[in-house]
């Protein structure tokens, strides 16, 4: 499974970004090869239709996950009609953590 992670930087230390279209990094995670790649969000500081930019950059990367501490109310709409996931995590985790319960989570399957 492919997943999208809303970054606040690009290393493992980092925290869980906000908002997703506004994160200035998406970790893409590979569960199946464990490929991780830290993209650097070139929508984020845009005015208008972040959310339809982000979501064009996972459609086109087959994410089937996605992992924020929240998004925007249109993005999520745009999300359910693609069936892609959307978890929300309220803690204050570093991209290492969310790994490591994916890894749990993967591993179980």
């Amino acid at each position: 499974m492919k997943v999208a992670i809303a970054s606040s930087g690009n290393d493992k230390q980092a925290l869980l970004s906000e908002v997703l279209a506004r994160s200035p990094w998406v970790v893409f995670y590979d569960t199946l090869t464990g490929a991780l790649e830290f993209f650097p969000n070139p929508y984020s500081h845009n005015e208008n239709e972040v959310g339809h930019e982000i979501l064009q950059v996972l459609i086109s990367r087959n994410v089937s996950l996605v992992i924020s501490r929240r998004v925007g109310k249109k993005l999520k709409q745009w999300l359910d009609a693609r069936q892609i996931q959307l978890a929300i995590f309220t803690e204050h985790l570093t991209i290492g953590q969310v790994l490591e319960l994916l890894g749990r989570k993967s591993s179980k399957v």
